[in-house]
């Protein structure tokens, strides 16, 4: 199966007040990138998230 990439966009400052939760049970990839930079300054795969929790 062809896992292509699919862009997502989170704001640093959430608009409200509330948490936001997500929700993760499979291998991830993420991101982290300045806004107005097209290069991200740190990406990381993360198998097995209960070996950062």
């Amino acid at each position: 199966m062809d896992m292509g990439i699919v862009p997502t966009s989170v704001d640093t400052k959430p608009k409200t007040d509330e948490p936001r939760y997500f929700y993760v049970d499979d291998t991830f990839t993420i991101f982290l990138r300045e806004k107005g930079k097209s290069l991200p300054y740190f990406a990381g795969r993360v198998e097995d998230i209960t070996k950062f929790q």
